[in-house]
């Protein structure tokens, strides 16, 4: 109904909100939002080179984002909670015979540690008795996007992913 008061039918409509990344929802992710939360390999790798980093994520963009922070970082761990990467084979390929790239495989960041800037993460893997910690200067969280349609729940039908 527009503001008019006037109805309009249609047999589709498209709704165009856009979409924003997944968050792990774990202590220190939004506290250190700008302060070594890696937003983009891309536009902020320079920022972290010579820094030891995490991705968190089994993706194509967590993989190739790992790729491109191991350019110009120490090391690089990429944490995926699966048993296998969903990443494209070209990228999983490199993942293994880079010398600073460390994948683990069914394994989480519990939450990201520091005082004014990312100074670690703690990681829990599977078989393990108990998280440990991990020193790194950045994180990049590659999860997924959800949509932006929290709006529209309860005027609109929508399936699983929203």
């Amino acid at each position: 109904m527009l503001r008019s008061g006037e109805e309009l039918q249609s047999i589709s409509l498209v709704i165009a909100t856009g979409v924003r990344r997944r968050k792990l929802g774990i202590p220190g992710e939004d506290e250190f939002a700008g302060l070594g939360i890696i937003e983009s390999a891309t536009r902020d790798a320079q920022l972290f080179a010579g820094k030891d980093v995490c991705v968190v994520g089994g993706g194509d963009a967590a993989a190739e984002n790992a790729l491109l922070l191991a350019e110009v970082c120490p090391t690089v761990t990429l944490v995926h909670r699966g048993k296998a990467l969903r990443a494209r084979r070209e990228f999983t390929e490199r993942l293994q015979t880079n010398h600073c790239a460390t994948v683990f495989k069914e394994a989480k960041v519990l939450r990201i540690i520091g005082s004014d800037r990312v100074e670690a993460v703690e990681i829990f893997r599977a078989g393990a008795i108990q998280p440990f910690q991990m020193a790194v200067g950045g994180v990049l969280i590659r999860i997924g996007v959800e949509p932006n349609t929290e709006l529209f729940r309860g005027q609109l039908q929508l399936n699983e992913e929203g």
